[in-house]
């Protein structure tokens, strides 16, 4: 569990100037949008609403705690998903199986436990706390002690039973947990057969309707299903009484699906009062939209499509 125990040395200005840094807005947005990479410190946990639990309670966070974690690996088969060593910045909890590292982003000691290394869902990541070296990482995720480093084997025995092999014991079932909701992440729209196969019939019978129904010629029709042309309103009438109201949409391109798992959509989603894969589809989708009525090159501008996408949504729902 995160604590909120100030720097151990309050008489050091850099420690606390450094988490006041951290903590700063401007550093906080510019860390958000540099991404997920290994080697950060981030406070991690699953956001729930209202709609996720059934209840009428106002939102609340699953499980009713937050974690430290430092980012190891992106995962290479499914990059929503990020391996992690659950970390605290409590020395109090360290045990024989942890390592404690004397310099940390935070400006404090730092426990962490390489038993405990998790894959979790990207999305759970929520507040960027800064950096440890690429050396420091490889200790840490090994659980190896490095004295230059400054990094030295836990020192309470697991054999004591007190508050450290309560907080071990909560905190392997929260990663556990934590975990297991990777399985729960939707497809892959491209990589799922059923899903592609869909959408390529659903494609060729509006193309199809557009070609009887309005008499319209090929360039035309492959404007209209790319969003670039517009149907006017007698056009929309007819297409939807003959069953076409909308166009058929693609399937999302993987990289759309990724970018909308980030972290740096989180105040959106708890913004939004709606359950948080609908805020995240929506974002992915729309954002998709917009590629595909653009001309320019379409992997270079993905963010800044999510971003405009995101300012409309959040102001829709100010």
């Amino acid at each position: 569990m995160a604590s909120t125990a100030q720097p151990t040395s309050t008489g050091d200005k850099s420690d606390n100037e450094k988490l006041a840094a951290l903590l700063d807005p401007a550093n906080l947005i510019a860390m958000y949008m540099e991404g997920v990479k290994p080697g950060q410190l981030w406070l991690a946990e699953p956001y729930r609403t209202t709609h996720d639990s059934g209840s009428n309670e106002q939102p609340s966070r699953y499980l009713g705690s937050s974690e430290f974690v430092l980012v190891t690996a992106i995962d290479e088969a499914d990059p929503r998903l990020v391996h992690v060593v659950p970390m605290s910045n409590d020395p109090c909890v360290q045990t024989e199986r942890s390592v404690v590292v004397a310099e940390s982003p935070l400006g404090m000691p730092m426990v962490a436990w390489k038993q405990l290394a998790a894959v979790i869902p990207v999305r759970f990541l929520f507040r960027p706390l800064g950096s440890f070296d690429k050396e420091t990482t490889g200790h840490l995720s090994q659980g190896e002690s490095d004295e230059k480093l400054g990094i030295e084997r836990g020192k309470r025995p697991l054999s004591q039973i007190g508050r450290e092999n309560r907080e071990f014991m909560f905190r392997a079932i929260r990663f556990a947990v934590w975990q297991a909701a990777c399985s729960k992440l939707p497809k892959f729209e491209q990589e799922d057969e059923q899903q592609e196969a869909l959408a390529r019939q659903q494609r060729e019978a509006y193309m199809h309707a557009l070609r009887t129904v309005l008499g319209m010629q090929a360039a035309d029709r492959a404007r209209v299903v790319r969003g670039v042309k517009k149907l006017t309103a007698a056009q929309h009438k007819k297409m939807a009484k003959a069953g076409f109201p909308e166009p058929p949409a693609d399937a999302l391109p993987m990289q759309y699906q990724v970018m909308a798992e980030q972290p740096m959509w989180r105040p959106l989603v708890e913004k939004v009062d709606r359950p948080e894969d609908e805020t995240r589809a929506e974002l992915s989708r729309a954002a998709f939209k917009l590629a595909a009525r653009a001309t320019g090159p379409r992997d270079s501008a993905i963010q800044a499509r999510f971003e405009q996408v995101a300012k409309a949504m959040l102001s829709h729902n100010g």
